[in-house]
């Protein structure tokens, strides 16, 4: 997959500040595909958005004050 999550990532790597955006990006990208697809009763879901849960909000948290949110 040439425009992915993962490929952009590849990019930007040495980059922290967008990286931290990437994985802010990624994370409320899974997060509200998680939300749409159990509304609408969609399964089985894909890795990246079977991770992307409310328990881990702390990790995000950081990567978020890195972009001064």
């Amino acid at each position: 997959m040439e425009h992915d999550f993962g490929a952009f990532f590849e990019r930007i790597q040495h980059n922290e500040t967008a990286s931290a955006a990437l994985d802010l990006a990624s994370y409320a990208c899974g997060f509200v595909s998680r939300t749409a697809a159990n509304a609408s009763g969609y399964s089985p879901l894909p890795d990246p958005v079977l991770e992307s849960l409310p328990e881990i909000y702390e990790y995000y948290q950081g990567r978020a004050s890195l972009l001064g949110v």
